[in-house]
């Protein structure tokens, strides 16, 4: 979990890529973002173009075939609310869809962005006791099925009073998902991005990887899965 615009879904959508290159089965779920602007962004990220016109009109639409070419060979599913009945947000669909497609040939990484939009089938009283369900529902299926799972959550909120806007940061254990491990994405002035690994909440760092980005691709030249493993 991190504030908004810190790169969450910059980094999940990297992790996805990296994965796909390496021949893994890769699951893709955003409760935000439509698939169409999904593969916009990772188009983008392949060949520096989220649209075929643009690339066309600077001359780019060889490397534009490539790289619709390249990724049209991965074998990458993508969750889109938007195409479901009631657009729905229910983390005990979402776990049902990925179960369906892991028993059909067994994904090897799942990508889950926007967590702070899940809902749930299950009355609820508070967003606490909301996200306690929706961690119970993530562990179920991931300790089930056995694949990676990264899950990515916005820390901020917007509250109006007086007539003024105020941002305040939810409580982070909320979205903490009771991990062993958190992983932070640092921004130094100096030194740019940092991926921080933190072992059991102590605050003791177990590992940092340095987080270098092409920022009109918004693709990462370094590679965090070496530094997962």
């Amino acid at each position: 979990a991190a504030l908004t615009g810190i790169g969450k879904s910059v980094f999940g959508l990297n992790l996805a890529m990296r994965w796909c290159q390496d021949g893994k089965r890769v699951a893709l779920v955003s409760l935000e973002l439509k698939a169409e602007k999904v593969v916009r962004r990772l188009m983008k990220m392949a060949c520096g173009y989220g649209d075929l016109a643009r690339a066309r009109r600077d001359g780019m639409e060889a490397e534009w075939d490539r790289a619709k070419k390249e990724i049209s060979f991965w074998d990458l599913l993508i969750y889109d609310p938007s195409k479901t009945r009631g657009g729905t947000k229910d983390v005990e669909t979402v776990c049902e869809w990925l179960t369906a497609k892991h028993e059909r040939r067994p994904l090897d990484g799942v990508v889950c962005d926007y967590a702070q939009f899940f809902k749930s089938r299950q009355r609820t009283d508070g967003k606490t006791r909301l996200m306690e369900i929706v961690e119970e529902e993530l562990r179920t299926v991931n300790a089930r099925c056995g694949f990676v799972m990264v899950v990515l959550a916005q820390l901020i909120t917007e509250r109006t009073k007086d007539g003024k806007v105020y941002y305040a940061i939810r409580n982070s254990r909320e979205f903490g998902l009771g991990a062993a491990y958190d992983l932070r994405i640092l921004l130094d002035k100096d030194e740019g991005y940092r991926l921080s690994c933190e072992k059991n909440r102590s605050g003791r760092t177990h590992w940092e990887h340095a987080l270098k980005f092409d920022r009109d691709r918004l693709l990462l030249y370094s590679d965090p899965v070496e530094s997962m493993r």
